[in-house]
């Protein structure tokens, strides 16, 4: 089965078919072909040292304090935190992953109809985010 690479300044996810993504701003949107619902990912790179616990808090902050359960995650790649909640008739899974200086953010949402449709795929695409490589310049 041919997956398409999905790739950015900072970080690559594997798309399997039927999957499309698209740049919207700093943002990557990834939906399928039955629009069921999107999963955006962001990610910020950190100047200098690792993302920390306090660092995390800072995004997470709004969802804990708001009561959203909080559960830890690991990824191949990534660990971090994973919330999911409904909100005004959404249904929303939402990942802060951390890898060294790099924090992921990926949230989806769809209807709260819809809920589990996409679970099966979504946990495969988030799983599957894997960040660059930071190539040294070879010396010729």
């Amino acid at each position: 089965l041919m997956m398409d690479v999905v790739e950015t300044q900072w970080w690559t996810m594997l798309l399997p078919p039927e999957w499309f993504a698209e740049e919207d701003g700093d943002d990557i949107l990834v939906s399928d072909i039955d629009g069921v619902g999107v999963l955006e990912i962001s990610c910020i790179k950190k100047e200098s040292g690792s993302i920390t616990e306090e660092d995390l808090q800072q995004f997470t902050g709004e969802l804990v304090s708001s009561g959203k359960e909080q559960a830890s995650v690991e990824t191949d790649f990534f660990e971090g935190s994973y919330f999911e909640y409904l909100d005004d008739g959404e249904w929303c899974r939402d990942w802060f992953l951390i890898n060294g200086d790099l924090l992921v953010i990926a949230g989806y949402t769809c209807m709260e109809e819809d809920k589990r449709m996409d679970d099966a795929s979504i946990d495969e695409l988030v799983g599957s985010i894997a960040p660059m490589l930071d190539e040294e310049p070879s010396e010729e």
